[in-house]
């Protein structure tokens, strides 16, 4: 699994002297080491910070030496991208020599998120269908410990990597050589669109309060455009569709098409052979052909998402 690394920075900054020992006290008012934030998000695949445009959320909390106290610092604040820098309403200041542990949820809209003091992320009721590609909505979560210095110390960057918590899907369908076709309309069914994500501090996501698989009748992954095919030419039925990791043994594609002006057929097509389960992260991509006189199979693969860089700095610092 790759992540997208979210980086941010303390300010230089005189720390003081402190131990973060007994019982703790609210965070500081103010001072010369302001924590701040970043990123932005748009609702379609994410490789990079540049492509988060409405932010992100995030938790906080900073515990004493013995671990035994833990304090909150953010509670479901959104971190967003203004004037090159990644931003929050209000500063919160480090207290020096404390462990913090910082959560995060991307996107910083339209979810129902939660995070408890022991880092177990909620996302409650998510619901993959508003489209594909740009309506797309790319969950994922991110998580970091970060010890504040003492001293003189320069805290330097605190890393924090985002997680893709939904698997890529998309479906092709191609002509074979000598064939013509035209696409009168597709769906794709035999999936759940809707569940609870959980994820804990230290584990991977799971998925809970699933929804009923679509039918052929009631799915909302449609494909309405009437499209003709030229010989070794290929159409995207589904592109970029983001979903909820699961088990696809009953996935099926149901098409609507005429080959070689030919009469309007209807097939509905078994994909859930070629793997037995989407996983976070994971892009899967279904190729099949018309043939002269069936629809075969010409590719299926799976792979990760590339990993890539933020393009952008989250300053815990320096206003």
């Amino acid at each position: 699994m790759k992540h997208i690394p979210i980086i941010f920075f303390i300010g230089a900054a005189s720390w003081m002297l402190a131990s973060c020992a007994g019982n703790l006290e609210d965070t500081p008012a103010s001072g010369t080491g302001a924590i701040t934030f970043q990123p932005a998000a748009t609702r379609a695949v994410v490789n990079g910070a540049d492509d988060m445009a409405d932010g992100f959320s995030v938790w906080g909390w900073y515990q004493n030496d013995e671990g035994t106290v833990s304090h909150p610092v953010f509670d479901d604040e959104t971190v967003s991208k203004t004037g090159g820098h990644w931003t929050y309403e209000g500063t919160q200041y480090w207290v020096p020599g404390c462990v913090y542990h910082f959560y995060g949820v991307y996107p910083a809209t339209g979810l129902t998120a939660s995070c408890t003091p022991e880092g177990t992320l909620t996302v409650a009721g998510f619901d993959t269908s508003a489209g594909q590609g740009a309506e797309a909505i790319d969950l994922m979560t991110g998580t970091s410990p970060v010890m504040a210095p003492t001293g003189d110390a320069d805290p330097g960057a605190v890393q924090m990597s985002f997680k893709h918590e939904l698997a890529r899907v998309s479906v092709s369908l191609a002509t074979g050589q000598g064939v013509t076709a035209t696409i009168h309309g597709a769906t794709l069914y035999g999936l759940s669109g809707t569940g609870t994500l959980a994820r804990p501090a230290n584990g991977n996501a799971t998925w809970k309060n699933m929804g009923t698989a679509y039918s052929e009748a009631d799915s909302p992954f449609q494909y309405n455009k009437e499209t003709n095919l030229a010989s070794n030419q290929s159409a995207n039925l589904f592109e970029n569709l983001l979903l909820i990791p699961q088990g696809v043994s009953g996935l099926t594609l149901h098409l609507e098409f005429s080959r070689n002006n030919g009469r309007r057929e209807t097939q509905d097509i078994a994909l859930g052979t070629s793997t037995p389960r989407w996983r976070a992260g994971e892009s899967y991509r279904y190729r099949l052909t018309v043939e002269a006189d069936a629809i075969t199979f010409s590719g299926f693969t799976v792979d990760e998402w590339g990993e890539t860089h933020t393009g952008g700095d989250i300053n815990i610092g320096n206003e």
